[in-house]
């Protein structure tokens, strides 16, 4: 596996995950469709840019409740940068496709 069908991978299992404890069915499927796209080379691109934008829509949700006065935890900055750093990685990956 390279590092690009692990990043999907990893990041396709933790939204499922999360998904799993709320019942989201967009979530385990946009989930499935990464997973899918780790051994499909076709479908990488596609699921690397999807990623970024599902996560750059999250950070953007987080900072606007932050903006709105909602009490700010540790677990939101958390997530705000676990948040970020898939997006970083996700670019990165993209920049650096072979």
């Amino acid at each position: 596996m390279d590092k690009e069908s692990i990043f999907l991978t990893f990041t396709a299992l933790g939204l499922i995950a999360l998904a799993g404890f709320d019942n989201y069915g967009l979530y385990i499927a946009i989930g499935v469709f990464w997973i899918i796209a780790a051994f499909n080379k076709y479908l990488g691109l596609l699921a690397l840019w999807s990623i970024i934008i599902f996560m750059i829509g999250f950070a953007l949700m987080r900072l606007i409740s932050i903006y709105a006065g909602n009490e700010f935890t540790k677990i939101d900055l958390s997530l705000l940068v676990a948040e970020l750093t898939l997006v970083s990685a996700g670019c990165w990956l993209i920049k650096n496709r072979e």
